[in-house]
């Protein structure tokens, strides 16, 4: 499973949109969702620091998303 999965499905637990923990994690309103999507479709992977904000604000470990290289 790579880090996209692991950031949707722990989304998806928490009930929140792709709108919703972008929002959160600081990205505009207007490209909060793109970018998420992107994350989760494994076309971006996040850098360790944003990686970190996500699993705070998803209330998830760090190392429960992180996928080493």
């Amino acid at each position: 499973m790579e880090v996209g999965d692991r950031i949707k499905r722990a989304r998806n637990l928490r009930g929140m949109t792709q709108k919703e923990l972008g929002i959160a994690i600081g990205f505009e309103e207007k490209s909060a969702d793109i970018r998420i999507a992107q994350y989760e479709s494994n076309t971006r992977k996040p850098k360790d620091a944003l990686l970190h904000k996500i699993a705070d604000v998803l209330d998830v470990s760090f190392y429960a998303l992180y996928e080493p290289d």
